[in-house]
């Protein structure tokens, strides 16, 4: 009974280190699909009774095992989800040479930022407008040169430059500006 009890605590226990020491976080693309084909049923009361019953026969943590064990680890080594068939996340972003993003955040402040990346100079110009809930706006410039995304990445030098109430400072900070 001892030895029967101790093979599968081990084999327990191999199974949660195999997912967390694999490195591979992955999308969960299983888990993912029964959540939302749950969610399409649209009265709540059968929707609670459906999400009681996947939890009852374990079906959430068999979906999970499968992601951990088997879809992350194809997602880890391949770069695609099986179920989705869709790129695993990366840490490169796509952004474009020109553009302009508005949007208001949780405490209220109105934020604008535009940008220009320059192919030829390789220098990227940001322009942040921040217009709070209370108070005068806050104007950012930033300024770069010889911009590369592995050197962004690793830390180049962007100069800032803050106009507030009529005051100006400057100063030189490492990496890219706080994303809005």
């Amino acid at each position: 009974m001892f030895n029967k009890t101790k093979t599968w605590i081990s084999a327990g226990m191999l199974v949660v280190f195999m997912g967390v020491l694999s490195g591979c976080y992955g999308q969960y693309a299983l888990v993912h699909l029964l959540y939302k084909s749950n969610g399409t049923i649209e009265n709540k009361w059968a929707r609670s009774g459906v999400n009681a019953l996947l939890i009852i026969f374990p079906v959430y943590a068999i979906a999970g095992l499968g992601d951990v064990i088997i879809f992350n680890t194809i997602e880890f080594w391949s770069g695609k989800n099986p179920i989705t068939n869709s790129p695993s996340v990366s840490g490169k972003a796509d952004i474009p040479q020109n553009g302009m993003r508005a949007e208001t955040t949780k405490s209220g402040n109105h934020v604008v930022l535009a940008w220009h990346y320059s192919q030829s100079r390789k220098s990227l110009v940001a322009l942040s407008v921040t217009r709070p809930s209370t108070g005068a706006p806050v104007v950012k410039l930033y300024r770069s040169h010889a911009v590369d995304s592995q050197v962004m990445g690793a830390g180049a030098h962007v100069t800032e430059t803050t106009f507030n109430a009529g005051h100006m400072s400057s100063r030189v900070v490492t990496g890219l500006p706080g994303t809005i």
